[in-house]
Protein backbone atom coordinates (compact mmCIF):
# COMPACT_ATOMS: atom_id res chain seq x y z
CA UNK A 1 0.00 0.00 0.00
CA UNK A 2 1.17 3.25 -0.86
CA UNK A 3 2.67 6.00 1.95
CA UNK A 4 0.65 9.48 2.03
CA UNK A 5 2.21 12.23 1.36
CA UNK A 6 3.29 14.96 -0.99
CA UNK A 7 1.83 14.14 -4.71
CA UNK A 8 4.69 12.56 -7.35
CA UNK A 9 3.48 13.43 -10.27
CA UNK A 10 0.28 16.13 -10.06
CA UNK A 11 1.05 17.36 -13.18
CA UNK A 12 1.57 14.24 -15.67
CA UNK A 13 -0.84 14.24 -18.71
CA UNK A 14 0.76 10.87 -19.67
CA UNK A 15 2.03 7.60 -18.46
CA UNK A 16 3.35 4.64 -19.72
CA UNK A 17 4.14 1.30 -17.75
CA UNK A 18 6.36 -1.32 -19.14
CA UNK A 19 6.81 -4.20 -16.87
CA UNK A 20 8.66 -6.40 -18.84
CA UNK A 21 8.59 -10.05 -18.81
CA UNK A 22 5.45 -11.43 -16.63
CA UNK A 23 7.17 -14.72 -17.15
CA UNK A 24 9.98 -13.99 -14.32
CA UNK A 25 7.27 -12.60 -12.08
CA UNK A 26 7.21 -14.85 -9.30
CA UNK A 27 3.65 -14.14 -7.88
CA UNK A 28 2.19 -14.56 -10.97
CA UNK A 29 3.17 -18.62 -11.28
CA UNK A 30 1.79 -18.88 -7.41
CA UNK A 31 -1.64 -17.81 -8.43
CA UNK A 32 -3.27 -18.16 -12.32
CA UNK A 33 -5.29 -15.14 -12.78
CA UNK A 34 -8.87 -15.73 -14.07
CA UNK A 35 -8.80 -13.05 -16.73
CA UNK A 36 -6.43 -11.51 -18.86
CA UNK A 37 -7.84 -8.17 -16.76
CA UNK A 38 -6.80 -9.60 -13.56
CA UNK A 39 -3.28 -10.48 -14.92
CA UNK A 40 -3.24 -7.11 -15.94
CA UNK A 41 -3.65 -6.00 -13.26
CA UNK A 42 -1.55 -8.50 -11.01
CA UNK A 43 1.36 -6.90 -13.43
CA UNK A 44 0.64 -3.36 -12.68
CA UNK A 45 0.88 -3.66 -9.44
CA UNK A 46 4.22 -5.47 -9.38
CA UNK A 47 5.60 -3.03 -11.33
CA UNK A 48 4.54 0.07 -9.30
CA UNK A 49 4.98 -1.79 -6.09
CA UNK A 50 8.96 -2.24 -7.18
CA UNK A 51 9.29 1.50 -8.36
CA UNK A 52 11.00 3.32 -7.46
CA UNK A 53 12.94 2.01 -4.51
CA UNK A 54 13.11 -1.57 -6.06
CA UNK A 55 14.97 -3.01 -9.12
CA UNK A 56 13.85 -3.58 -11.54
CA UNK A 57 11.24 -1.13 -12.62
CA UNK A 58 12.69 2.19 -12.88
CA UNK A 59 10.89 5.60 -13.39
CA UNK A 60 11.45 8.82 -14.51
CA UNK A 61 10.34 11.00 -11.75
CA UNK A 62 12.48 13.56 -10.51
CA UNK A 63 10.33 15.94 -9.53
CA UNK A 64 6.37 16.75 -9.17
CA UNK A 65 6.41 18.77 -12.47
CA UNK A 66 7.17 15.71 -14.49
CA UNK A 67 4.42 15.85 -17.84
CA UNK A 68 5.01 12.57 -19.06
CA UNK A 69 5.48 9.60 -16.15
CA UNK A 70 7.16 6.17 -17.27
CA UNK A 71 7.47 3.39 -15.37
CA UNK A 72 9.53 0.54 -17.25
CA UNK A 73 11.98 -2.71 -16.91
CA UNK A 74 15.04 -2.12 -18.58
CA UNK A 75 16.09 -5.28 -18.68
CA UNK A 76 16.05 -6.82 -22.03
CA UNK A 77 12.98 -8.65 -22.91
CA UNK A 78 13.97 -11.13 -24.89
CA UNK A 79 17.41 -12.73 -24.47
CA UNK A 80 19.08 -14.75 -27.09
CA UNK A 81 21.77 -17.40 -26.88
CA UNK A 82 23.84 -19.94 -28.84
CA UNK A 83 20.96 -22.05 -29.71
CA UNK A 84 18.64 -19.26 -30.11
CA UNK A 85 18.60 -16.69 -32.65
CA UNK A 86 16.24 -14.20 -33.95
CA UNK A 87 15.11 -16.15 -36.74
CA UNK A 88 14.10 -18.65 -34.38
CA UNK A 89 11.82 -16.04 -32.82
CA UNK A 90 8.17 -15.70 -33.54
CA UNK A 91 7.01 -12.15 -32.01
CA UNK A 92 3.26 -11.05 -32.02
CA UNK A 93 1.54 -8.18 -30.45
CA UNK A 94 -2.44 -7.45 -29.79
CA UNK A 95 -3.13 -3.76 -29.94
CA UNK A 96 -6.18 -3.06 -27.63
CA UNK A 97 -7.58 0.43 -28.07
CA UNK A 98 -9.41 2.25 -26.14
CA UNK A 99 -9.55 5.27 -28.18
CA UNK A 100 -8.97 5.47 -32.27
CA UNK A 101 -7.10 8.85 -31.95
CA UNK A 102 -4.83 9.75 -35.03
CA UNK A 103 -1.28 8.55 -34.64
CA UNK A 104 -1.96 5.96 -31.52
CA UNK A 105 -1.11 2.59 -33.78
CA UNK A 106 2.24 3.95 -35.25
CA UNK A 107 3.05 4.66 -31.30
CA UNK A 108 2.29 1.57 -29.97
CA UNK A 109 4.30 -0.14 -32.30
CA UNK A 110 7.45 1.86 -32.26
CA UNK A 111 7.35 1.62 -28.48
CA UNK A 112 7.22 -2.59 -29.20
CA UNK A 113 9.88 -2.16 -31.08
CA UNK A 114 12.13 -0.88 -28.96
CA UNK A 115 10.63 -2.69 -26.02
CA UNK A 116 11.35 -5.93 -27.87
CA UNK A 117 14.77 -4.33 -29.19
CA UNK A 118 13.44 -5.79 -32.89
CA UNK A 119 13.13 -4.45 -36.09
CA UNK A 120 10.38 -6.43 -37.16
CA UNK A 121 6.75 -7.99 -35.24
CA UNK A 122 5.65 -11.00 -37.12
CA UNK A 123 2.02 -10.12 -36.47
CA UNK A 124 -0.42 -7.46 -35.13
CA UNK A 125 -4.03 -8.15 -34.44
CA UNK A 126 -6.03 -4.99 -33.23
CA UNK A 127 -8.63 -4.65 -31.29
CA UNK A 128 -10.63 -1.41 -31.24
CA UNK A 129 -13.14 -0.26 -28.21
CA UNK A 130 -16.87 -1.08 -28.66
CA UNK A 131 -17.69 2.28 -29.01
CA UNK A 132 -15.01 4.62 -30.14
CA UNK A 133 -15.89 8.65 -29.60
CA UNK A 134 -18.75 7.01 -27.98
CA UNK A 135 -19.81 6.11 -31.51
CA UNK A 136 -21.29 2.71 -32.76
CA UNK A 137 -18.42 0.56 -34.20
CA UNK A 138 -17.96 0.53 -38.09
CA UNK A 139 -15.60 -0.16 -40.54
CA UNK A 140 -14.74 3.63 -41.18
CA UNK A 141 -13.54 3.90 -37.86
CA UNK A 142 -11.08 0.95 -38.44
CA UNK A 143 -9.70 2.76 -41.68
CA UNK A 144 -7.65 5.55 -40.01
CA UNK A 145 -5.68 3.14 -37.52
CA UNK A 146 -5.53 0.25 -40.14
CA UNK A 147 -4.16 3.03 -42.47
CA UNK A 148 -1.02 3.50 -40.24
CA UNK A 149 -0.68 -0.21 -39.78
CA UNK A 150 -0.06 -1.20 -43.38
CA UNK A 151 2.48 1.92 -43.71
CA UNK A 152 4.25 0.00 -41.03
CA UNK A 153 3.92 -3.30 -43.25
CA UNK A 154 5.16 -1.33 -46.25
CA UNK A 155 7.91 -0.24 -43.92
CA UNK A 156 9.12 -3.86 -43.09
CA UNK A 157 8.36 -3.17 -39.52
CA UNK A 158 5.17 -5.96 -39.54
CA UNK A 159 4.53 -9.19 -41.41
CA UNK A 160 1.14 -9.66 -41.18
CA UNK A 161 -1.99 -7.90 -39.57
CA UNK A 162 -4.81 -9.32 -38.07
CA UNK A 163 -8.18 -8.39 -36.88
CA UNK A 164 -10.42 -9.31 -33.43
CA UNK A 165 -14.32 -10.08 -32.74
CA UNK A 166 -15.57 -8.80 -36.59
CA UNK A 167 -18.72 -10.54 -37.64
CA UNK A 168 -19.06 -11.55 -41.44
CA UNK A 169 -20.70 -8.31 -42.64
CA UNK A 170 -18.10 -5.99 -41.39
CA UNK A 171 -15.29 -8.33 -42.33
CA UNK A 172 -16.31 -8.34 -45.63
CA UNK A 173 -16.71 -5.30 -46.27
CA UNK A 174 -13.08 -4.34 -44.41
CA UNK A 175 -11.96 -6.72 -46.41
CA UNK A 176 -12.90 -6.03 -49.45
CA UNK A 177 -11.59 -2.02 -48.69
CA UNK A 178 -8.09 -2.92 -47.14
CA UNK A 179 -5.20 -2.78 -49.14
CA UNK A 180 -3.01 -5.30 -46.62
CA UNK A 181 -5.31 -8.14 -46.05
CA UNK A 182 -6.19 -9.46 -42.45
CA UNK A 183 -5.04 -12.71 -42.28
CA UNK A 184 -6.06 -13.23 -38.85
CA UNK A 185 -9.71 -12.92 -36.72
CA UNK A 186 -9.11 -13.13 -33.26
CA UNK A 187 -12.80 -14.04 -32.19
CA UNK A 188 -14.06 -13.97 -28.43
CA UNK A 189 -14.75 -17.77 -27.50
CA UNK A 190 -17.46 -15.99 -24.73
CA UNK A 191 -19.56 -14.81 -27.40
CA UNK A 192 -18.82 -16.98 -30.03
CA UNK A 193 -18.86 -20.39 -28.94
CA UNK A 194 -19.81 -21.65 -32.34
CA UNK A 195 -18.18 -19.66 -35.45
CA UNK A 196 -21.49 -19.51 -38.11
CA UNK A 197 -20.87 -21.53 -41.52
CA UNK A 198 -20.97 -18.52 -43.60
CA UNK A 199 -17.87 -16.93 -41.61
CA UNK A 200 -16.63 -19.99 -41.71
CA UNK A 201 -17.05 -20.44 -45.34
CA UNK A 202 -15.62 -16.93 -45.93
CA UNK A 203 -12.39 -16.94 -43.68
CA UNK A 204 -11.32 -20.37 -45.79
CA UNK A 205 -12.12 -18.72 -48.99
CA UNK A 206 -9.85 -15.75 -48.33
CA UNK A 207 -7.24 -17.63 -46.45
CA UNK A 208 -8.32 -15.77 -43.10
CA UNK A 209 -7.46 -17.56 -39.68
CA UNK A 210 -10.23 -18.12 -37.27
CA UNK A 211 -8.81 -18.07 -33.85
CA UNK A 212 -10.38 -17.40 -29.93
CA UNK A 213 -9.33 -15.76 -27.61
CA UNK A 214 -11.09 -14.56 -23.67
CA UNK A 215 -9.77 -10.92 -23.23
CA UNK A 216 -13.14 -9.06 -22.35
CA UNK A 217 -14.23 -5.53 -24.53
CA UNK A 218 -12.03 -3.64 -22.46
CA UNK A 219 -9.33 -5.18 -20.72
CA UNK A 220 -8.27 -2.37 -18.17
CA UNK A 221 -11.62 0.15 -17.45
CA UNK A 222 -10.42 3.30 -16.18
CA UNK A 223 -11.71 2.63 -13.17
CA UNK A 224 -9.89 -0.30 -12.81
CA UNK A 225 -6.50 1.40 -13.66
CA UNK A 226 -7.09 4.27 -11.23
CA UNK A 227 -7.96 1.90 -8.69
CA UNK A 228 -4.68 0.18 -9.38
CA UNK A 229 -2.95 3.97 -9.37
CA UNK A 230 -4.29 4.59 -5.74
CA UNK A 231 -2.88 1.86 -4.17
CA UNK A 232 0.37 2.74 -4.44
CA UNK A 233 -0.06 6.67 -5.10
CA UNK A 234 -2.58 7.53 -2.57
CA UNK A 235 -2.73 11.45 -3.07
CA UNK A 236 -5.65 12.13 -5.87
CA UNK A 237 -3.28 14.47 -7.35
CA UNK A 238 -1.73 11.71 -8.53
CA UNK A 239 -4.02 8.67 -9.08
CA UNK A 240 -7.29 10.39 -10.10
CA UNK A 241 -8.82 10.83 -13.64
CA UNK A 242 -6.32 8.52 -15.61
CA UNK A 243 -8.31 6.71 -19.02
CA UNK A 244 -5.70 4.42 -20.28
CA UNK A 245 -5.49 4.85 -23.84
CA UNK A 246 -4.31 1.62 -24.92
CA UNK A 247 -2.88 -1.70 -23.82
CA UNK A 248 -0.31 -3.81 -26.23
CA UNK A 249 0.40 -7.04 -24.98
CA UNK A 250 3.64 -9.13 -26.90
CA UNK A 251 4.81 -12.45 -26.68
CA UNK A 252 7.90 -14.11 -28.31
CA UNK A 253 7.74 -17.66 -29.30
CA UNK A 254 10.44 -20.02 -30.20
CA UNK A 255 8.99 -21.22 -33.88
CA UNK A 256 10.53 -24.85 -33.49
CA UNK A 257 9.79 -25.71 -30.07
CA UNK A 258 6.55 -23.70 -29.10
CA UNK A 259 7.93 -22.14 -26.41
CA UNK A 260 6.79 -18.96 -24.96
CA UNK A 261 9.91 -17.43 -23.40
CA UNK A 262 8.33 -13.86 -23.54
CA UNK A 263 5.07 -11.92 -22.49
CA UNK A 264 4.78 -8.71 -21.23
CA UNK A 265 2.19 -5.39 -21.68
CA UNK A 266 3.12 -1.66 -22.52
CA UNK A 267 0.28 0.46 -21.09
CA UNK A 268 -0.67 4.12 -22.67
CA UNK A 269 -2.58 6.24 -19.95
CA UNK A 270 -3.90 10.02 -20.27
CA UNK A 271 -5.77 12.37 -18.40
CA UNK A 272 -6.99 16.23 -18.68
CA UNK A 273 -5.88 18.62 -15.77
CA UNK A 274 -8.16 21.12 -14.93
CA UNK A 275 -6.98 24.83 -15.77
CA UNK A 276 -5.39 26.37 -13.03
Amino acid sequence: MGTEGPARFPTASLMYISPGNILNYHNLKKTIPKTSTDELKMVLNNALKLSPSSSPIIDNITNNKSEEVVFSDPNPKIEYSGCVTPDEVKITVKLMLSNADMGIATQAVAMALKELGTSKIDGVLLSMPARPFDEELTVDHYKPVWKELEELVRQDRIKTLGVCDMELGMLTEFYSWAQVKPTTNQMNQASCCVIPPALKEFANENTIQLVSHSDSNDILPPDVFQDVLRTHYPEHADSASWHPSWVLRYTALIKNRGIITTKGYIVRAQRVLPLN
